[in-house]
């Protein structure tokens, strides 16, 4: 058997057979990643919509993550982590890690619309 870049010859007169090395996401085209996210944009809207978050809190994505109650919060947490590990395309998870990251930075800094109501009388002013 010999060896040569890429490819395989077990004998002199066999066409060389080329092993395929694995695909990484970061080789897929753009558009695969775009199409993944505007699914998951979608079922965020859907979310939000069931949470009775306003039309006007849903135009744009951070928006609309800002907007979301706790509990929705922690639905869209376990519905991506679920939609990640079951996914069988690389840009399906890079969309979901992507959307992930985004969530956790907007929601650093933006806390859910209905915490107040877990806050004692004596924070809320």
């Amino acid at each position: 058997m010999l060896e040569m870049a890429g490819s395989v010859v077990n004998n002199i007169n066999e066409a060389p057979r080329v092993e395929l090395m694995p695909l990484l996401s970061t080789d897929l085209p753009a558009h695969s990643i775009s199409y993944h996210l505007s699914i998951l944009n979608a079922k965020l809207d859907e979310v939000a919509e069931r949470a009775g978050v306003a039309l006007t809190s849903r135009l744009d994505l951070e928006t609309c993550l800002a907007a979301l109650p706790w509990r929705e919060r922690r639905r869209l947490t376990l519905l991506l982590e679920s939609v990640r590990v079951h996914a069988n395309s690389p840009g399906l998870q890079d969309a979901v890690r992507l959307m992930q990251k985004l969530a956790a930075e907007v929601w650093a800094q933006e806390p859910p619309p209905d915490l107040s109501r877990f806050q004692p009388p004596s924070y809320r002013e």
